[in-house]
């Protein structure tokens, strides 16, 4: 007989007639909708960069596109155990796959490289083997990089991708309701 049930922290304790206390560990039933507050916050700026006019090449530069020091970006990914450096070469690298259009244009024009050995490096530390096995959208671009493999930042990183393609169509159809 079941007397009482109550939540706690992230368990779920179900106390019975005997007063036993059942516990299940509720990240066993993890829902779909909570939120990785730290990867969350993570994926929050880094998802700007794909909106920049030019690819920020620093951590200064990233700062500066979302309005926050560049001490706090450090902060953000160290908590979420991701270095601030590679965080960055993450975006960048997403900026690309979602600017380059499915391969239209050369990647030398959306990523700020000096030369082609800068570029070359950049591929390999995102895990591809050069421009042409660069991948054609951020899909397959997040599926098959190597800079960030944990689940939860991926998640967070795709969430905020969803939101963003969201309300880039929410402010394009309010245009055209606008404009007839």
């Amino acid at each position: 007989m079941m007397l009482e049930q109550y939540t706690h922290g992230t368990v779920d304790r179900t106390l019975t007639a005997q007063g036993h206390c059942n516990a299940l560990d509720s990240a066993s039933r993890k829902s779909a909708d909570q939120e990785a507050h730290a990867a969350a916050r993570w994926a929050q700026a880094v998802v700007p960069i794909l909106d920049s006019p030019r690819d920020p090449r620093t951590l200064a530069g990233w700062s500066d596109r979302i309005a926050a020091s560049p001490g706090a970006l450090r902060n953000w990914c160290r908590t979420v155990r991701i270095a601030p450096r590679r965080s960055l070469v993450f975006g960048r690298m997403l900026r690309a796959v979602v600017c380059n259009e499915g391969g239209r244009h050369k990647l030398e024009n959306l990523l700020n490289v000096v030369d082609l050995r800068t570029l070359a490096t950049l591929l390999r530390s995102a895990g591809f083997n050069g421009e042409d096995d660069f991948p054609k959208d951020a899909d397959e671009f997040l599926n098959r990089q190597t800079l960030v493999r944990d689940p939860d930042a991926l998640s967070e990183i795709k969430r905020a991708l969803e939101e963003r393609h969201r309300s880039k169509h929410h402010v394009t159809e309010a245009r055209g309701a606008a404009a007839r």
